[in-house]
């Protein structure tokens, strides 16, 4: 608003300047004509045109009355009247004489301040009307004139300044308004996107932490970020105790190799779940399997859990079918194992395939009853499915 003022200040400065300027020109313009046209008049007087001075001398005469110029008057005056004298035109010559005589006679009373005279009652004074009260008038007129005009004009642009400046005011109370309501709106906007986001955390930290998974988080010089329940359930270290110690990692991966594994993992957080051999708290070795995701540029989100048990089970299993087919193979029983739909022999040992005076390669894979008689196959089948009804109940 201060800048809005200073600039409405100099526009009516600048305006005012504007209109003096061209009347202060057009008075100086018209004084150098009226020189030249005084200069041109003498010169063809001199030179013998006589009538051509007159006319040059009595548009100089207009425009000095215009100009209320006394002195130059005066000489303009003398000028015609000597013109005239010399021309032997002595009624015209005493005209401007008179016009003389009159103008310094006007001067001499408004020096002795003897400007009006009185009627013959001698009770009402009156105006002495000379010509130099005429130009007086003439000149105070154009004076109230040009002030009157100026006052309008000055008027006029402080009225559009002042407009304009309300206009500036409603136009910026506008837009402030838009401005504030959109601010609004984005407080609006940016509240809920916050809620949201905040109501988002705590779901996401609900899932985190009873997630029936291990989820954690260690940036790239492994520092532990993030450290759920199943995390602690599983390998006993809170997140507190992985942080109080220099390296965190070695903590869970004490074999050098498995925890340089574990940082390469880390690093390329492709997605891909991989088994790692970890150290719990109470030294027991837990077999996990952890995938690996990169949510930003410094974090990595590790999501794994423990296989140590399923592991344990399969080893089992796979120790007593170690066992089972040790027995099978060393057992002097005959024994074959077939499929009960398709009577394709899966299975047999080395007694069966001797009794069969062939070879365990050879025997399996073919139908029983390519190799037994048909009564033999017959009642062996009654036996076995008795077997498996009985085995069924």
């Amino acid at each position: 608003m201060a800048m809005a003022a200073k600039t409405n200040k100099f526009l009516l400065l600048f305006c005012s300047i504007c209109l003096f300027i061209p009347l202060a020109l057009s008075a100086v313009q018209n004084t150098s004509i009226l020189d030249s046209l005084m200069i041109s008049g003498k010169e063809n007087y001199e030179r013998g045109r006589s009538d051509h001075a007159i006319f040059i001398l009595l548009r100089a005469q207009e425009l000095a009355e215009n100009l209320q110029d006394i002195d130059k008057i005066i000489s303009i005056n003398k000028l015609l009247a000597e013109i005239y004298e010399n021309q032997e035109d002595y009624k015209s010559a005493n005209i401007y004489l008179k016009k003389i005589q009159t103008i310094q006679d006007g001067l001499s009373l408004l020096q002795l301040e003897q400007i009006h005279y009185y009627e013959q009652d001698e009770t009402r004074p009156l105006k002495h009307q000379t010509y130099i009260e005429r130009l007086e008038l003439a000149k105070r007129n154009q004076l109230i004139l040009f002030v009157i005009i100026i006052s309008a004009l000055l008027l006029i642009l402080f009225i559009l300044i002042f407009l304009k400046s309300k206009h500036s005011e409603k136009r910026m109370q506008l837009v402030i308004d838009e401005q504030t309501k959109d601010l609004k709106e984005t407080n609006l906007k940016l509240e809920h996107e916050i809620k949201e986001k905040a109501e988002s955390e705590e779901k996401f930290r609900t899932i985190y932490e009873n997630a029936p998974v291990m989820i954690n988080a260690f940036d790239e010089n492994g520092k532990c970020l993030l450290w759920n329940k199943e995390c602690e359930n599983q390998l006993g270290w809170s997140k507190e105790e992985l942080n109080n110690s220099e390296d965190p990692l070695f903590l869970i991966y004490p074999n050098i190799k498995d925890k340089d594994q574990v940082l390469k993992w880390i690093k390329i957080a492709d997605g891909k779940f991989n088994e790692n051999i970890a150290t719990a708290k109470d030294g027991s070795i837990k077999i996990q399997m952890w995938s690996n995701y990169r949510l930003a540029p410094s974090f990595c989100l590790c999501v794994g859990y423990d296989i140590t048990d399923q592991k344990k089970s399969e080893n089992d299993l796979k120790e007593s079918k170690e066992r089972y087919k040790q027995l099978i193979n060393n057992s002097p029983s005959l024994i074959l194992e077939i499929d009960s739909e398709t009577y394709e022999i899966i299975s047999c040992n080395p007694a069966m395939a001797k009794s069969l005076n062939s070879t365990i390669k050879d025997v399996v894979g073919k139908n029983i009853r390519e190799l037994l008689p048909k009564d033999i196959f017959m009642r062996r089948l009654e036996i076995v499915r008795k077997a498996l009804a009985e085995n069924k109940t």
